[in-house]
């Protein structure tokens, strides 16, 4: 799929959910890709809610809530990444994430 800059987007999976709604699978996401897609095909985004990120899902969650990375999802976040976008210390997940970040 190309957007209108040109930049071309892997393909992505569509699913209908009803007259007015429609699940999309994206495996980049540019900015305001959802948006742009649609927009391409005469759709509008009225609402957006990203259920996953990656490797990373919790179905439990409320809107707006957070919770600590689970030991095995942050092993899992710098093999998401290009390698050389991950520090070496990210590579080798150290505690750094073993509680959540402080407020203020």
């Amino acid at each position: 799929f190309r957007l209108e800059d040109g930049l071309v987007c892997a393909p992505a999976e569509l699913e209908l959910l009803g007259d007015s709604s429609v699940r999309v699978k994206v495996h980049e996401g540019h900015f305001h890709q959802v948006k742009r897609m649609l927009r391409h095909v005469g759709g509008t985004v009225t609402a957006l809610h990203r259920d996953a990120f990656g490797c990373l899902a919790d179905p439990e969650l409320l809107p707006g809530e957070t919770r600590p990375l689970h030991a095995a999802e942050c092993l899992q976040i710098p093999q998401m990444l290009p390698l050389d976008r991950v520090s070496r210390t990210a590579q080798g997940c150290p505690a750094w994430r073993a509680s959540p970040p402080s407020s203020g």
